[in-house]
């Protein structure tokens, strides 16, 4: 599998990840070693365009790591249209965190 975008923040990396031999994509969250910080659960999505068929999984509190922290959604089979993935913290005035189209 490849990554075929990426958003980067202070937290982690949003990625949506292709597989050539499947024909899937779907979104990848890694969050940076948060030390003594914590990062808030979220929800994590996959969503591919012009028919907005949404993947998702939620993510779980990370706090006190000293290495990356990985989440995924679900594939999304879709070997014409594109798919972008989103981030939303549960944390109060948090905005979306998206890619590009991929």
């Amino acid at each position: 599998a490849i990554t075929t975008q990426s958003k980067n923040t202070s937290i982690g990396s949003l990625q949506v990840r292709w597989s050539p031999s499947c024909k899937t994509n779907w979104t990848r969250l890694v969050i940076y070693p948060t030390g003594n910080a914590c990062v808030f659960p979220g929800a994590l999505k996959a969503v591919q365009q012009n028919t907005n068929y949404t993947q998702k999984s939620s993510t779980r509190l990370v706090c006190g790591t000293y290495s990356s922290t990985s989440f995924w959604t679900p594939m999304i089979y879709s070997p014409v249209l594109k798919v972008k993935g989103t981030f939303q913290s549960d944390e109060a005035f948090t905005p979306v965190v998206e890619t590009g189209w991929s």
